[in-house]
């Protein structure tokens, strides 16, 4: 009886943590979403296109483009990111556009989520050679907030290359108090050990660490 009540237990603690690790799963998801990948597979094939039509007749909001209904912060993002993901030729770009954005700017708010986005973008990908020493100058006079820990990432992403998937809403959150990732793992037998990661960190750097603890 005392084995059978312990396979119990036991099932049913699986079955409640496999629960909690969807619930994470599609809270903090980190793939780039349909209608943002679509709108950036449109944008790849016809260049100038200006909006993208998802066709599901499972979903109440078919037929309405990415760029033309209301869009989560974290959509923002991704549309903005991917591009510079997928598209080599636009990432010069879109560190331009942010930085023109950032000079001279009045407004506080628009000013700190500027160098959000920006700290974002040096996470997934980096600029041109030629036009990395500007970005670099231009960090360097940032504010004292955010220039050392821009700087940092640049170099990271220079160190490990372009990434495949735009930043998710955990790295959204650490970026916002320019914090690292924590990483919890936990073992087979109950022991957790936490990891710090940054959004260059790989899976070799992250094995290296669980070794070193």
């Amino acid at each position: 009886q005392q084995k059978l009540d312990t396979e119990y237990l036991s099932a049913k603690e699986k079955k409640k943590i496999k629960k909690k690790m969807i619930s994470l799963t599609l809270k903090r998801k980190s793939k780039i979403v349909r209608d943002v990948s679509m709108q950036l597979k449109e944008d790849n094939d016809e260049d100038g296109a200006s909006s993208a039509t998802v066709i599901d007749k499972n979903d109440p909001t078919a037929n309405v483009a990415i760029l033309q209904r209301p869009t989560s912060n974290l959509e923002k993002l991704h549309y903005i990111i991917g591009h510079g993901i997928l598209r080599r030729d636009m990432r010069d770009e879109i560190y331009c556009q942010i930085c023109k954005q950032l000079t001279l700017n009045p407004s506080k708010a628009s000013h700190a989520r500027g160098w959000i986005l920006l700290s974002l973008c040096l996470g997934c990908f980096a600029p041109s050679e030629r036009f990395a020493k500007y970005l670099r100058c231009f960090l360097h006079l940032g504010p004292p907030s955010f220039a050392p820990f821009c700087v940092d990432r640049l170099k990271r992403t220079l160190q490990n290359g372009t990434r495949l998937q735009p930043p998710s809403w955990m790295e959204l959150q650490a970026t916002q108090s320019k914090r690292p990732l924590m990483l919890p793992i936990t073992f087979m037998d109950g022991n957790v050990k936490t990891l710090t990661a940054d959004s260059a960190t790989t899976a070799k750097e992250l094995c290296s660490q669980l070794a070193e603890k």
